[in-house]
């Protein structure tokens, strides 16, 4: 079963002059993956390290299936 970490930072903006720095995001954690015969089983466990108050975020997350 590899283990892996990761970390993710992005912002979204509906048109390039409304995007701001200071909107950005970001969330780091661990994968881990195993295969399986009806395709790969993830599972992820991340901590929101930028966010916003009224933000909703997941703590872990299943997956199978697909990889990224």
């Amino acid at each position: 079963m590899p283990i892996s970490a990761f970390f993710n930072e992005g912002s979204l903006s509906e048109k390039i002059s409304d995007f701001k720095t200071d909107d950005f995001r970001a969330s780091a954690g661990v994968a881990f993956t195993w295969l399986t015969p009806i395709g790969p089983l993830g599972i992820y466990a991340a901590k929101p390290l930028l966010k916003k108050a009224d933000d909703k975020t997941k703590t872990f997350e299943f997956t199978i299936g697909t990889t990224f």
